[in-house]
Order: C-alpha cells, then structure tokens, then sequence
C-alpha cells in the first residue's frame, strides 16, 4: 500500500472513531432484548407458521380473541382472493374455528364445521414455491371439504403471486405485521403476552419487511464514513479462522 493510499485510509478511520457517537443512533434496535433473537429463530419459517396459528386460533389463551383470525379472512375477501363476500363475515361463527399446523403438509389450516368454512395459509419465507404446490394443496382442500367456502392464502415477505394465483390470495409480511398492530393495539392483554407479540412484531418489522427507520440510519452513516466502514469489514477477522485458532 503506498504512502497517500495509507494516509487517506488513516484519516477516514480517525474521522469514524471522532464522530463514533453516531453509532448511538442504533441503541433503539441493538440494545433491546427481543425472545426471537435469543432463540435465533427470527427467518424459522415453521415458527412464524406455529406464532400464526396460535395468533389465529380464537379459543387460545393471547386474549386477542377472534381478531385476528376474522382481520385475516377479511383481507381475503377485500383482495378478491376467496369465495366469501363482505356480507359473509357478518354470519361466521369463530368460536367454533380449530387450527391445525402440517395437516396433510399444509402449514396453517383453519376449519369451522358450523360456517363451512375452510382456511388455508401456506407460508413462505426463504423457500421457494415447490413444483406446482400451491395447485396440488387446492385440490386437496376441494376434495376433502367440497361444501365448505374455501379461503386460500399465499403468504410471502413481499406478497408475490403463486403459480396458482387464480386461486390462491396473495398476502404480505407488511400485511401481517398491519393486522397484527391492529389487534395488539385495540386489545387489553396481559403483560407476558404483550412482550410476546411485542417482540413478534419487531422481528417481522425488521427481519421479514424491512424496519425503513433502521435503514435509512444505516444509510446515513454508511454515506457520511463509506470508506473507514468498507476499510473495517475488509480487514474483519474471518470467523471460521478464530474458531480454527482456538483449538490449535
């Protein structure tokens, strides 16, 4: 490395460690304990499917009742992407719902034997859509309840269409985490619960969506100290060599 290059990489370093104070602006995001982080299953997508399905179920115990399993079947509706019209909604029992994870590899399964009506949510986080899944689901659910009123969901980060769209609604992470607030927001739930959904929204917001107020802090401070932030990830030690090292 020549004498300038060495000089200019000093002065970007000495430059990010003056104005190092910048780094408290992400104490909100690295400093607050959340469950998810702990049990390093923020991107698991059996367990975003198993916090659905428990948030869906009416007759669980997170107090949110039937909100947001009755916000879920009226997204469907409002996107065109099921059977039921508006007036339907005013007719669904909920208590009688019972939801199932990995029925016949579907990964969330919302029956009413009372309303005839049959939800379906097939997640999808990091994994693609299998060879014509999302087909072959459908036909299962039209086989198995054919008097029931079906309500397909497609579920994904950005809410992409399947391949069998004309059947399946397609739906969001934002619009999970919009319903979720929703129902946290207007409920009165105990303190364990609370946390619990807490921290479930937070991952989602900054994991699955995209925390925008996060970002545009990192793009800030990346803009302001580009070169001492690109000398630093450069010369990061290797991690795989640090284990290496420690049991040589």
């Amino acid at each position: 490395m020549n004498q300038k290059i060495y000089n200019e990489n000093e002065q970007a370093l000495k430059e990010f460690l003056l104005d190092i104070s910048c780094l408290d602006q992400l104490a909100e995001w690295s400093d607050s304990f959340n469950l998810f982080d702990v049990l390093k299953i923020t991107r698991v997508e059996i367990r975003h499917s198993n916090m659905l399905a428990w948030l869906l179920d009416p007759n669980e115990n997170h107090g949110l009742e039937k909100n947001v399993l009755e916000e879920f079947i009226r997204f469907a509706i409002v996107s065109g992407g099921c059977e039921l019209s508006v007036f339907d909604l005013l007719k669904i029992t909920y208590e009688d719902f019972c939801v199932y994870r990995e029925w016949n590899h579907l990964d969330i399964l919302a029956v009413s034997k009372q309303s005839k009506i049959v939800l379906c949510i097939e997640n999808k986080i990091d994994s693609g859509e299998g060879y014509r899944q999302l087909e072959r689901y459908r036909k299962w659910i039209y086989n198995a309840c054919p008097e029931y009123q079906k309500v397909l969901i497609y579920l994904s980060p950005d809410g992409r269409e399947g391949n069998d769209a004309l059947y399946w609604c397609s739906m969001s992470y934002q619009n999970v985490l919009e319903i979720i607030e929703k129902c946290y927001e207007k409920s009165n739930l105990s303190p364990e619960v609370s946390v619990l959904i807490s921290n479930y929204l937070d991952v989602i917001r900054r994991d699955i969506v995209g925390d925008e107020k996060l970002a545009k802090i990192c793009e800030e401070i990346y803009a302001k100290h580009k070169k001492a932030l690109d000398l630093i990830f450069e010369y990061k030690p290797d991690r795989a060599m640090d284990v290496a090292h420690i049991f040589h």
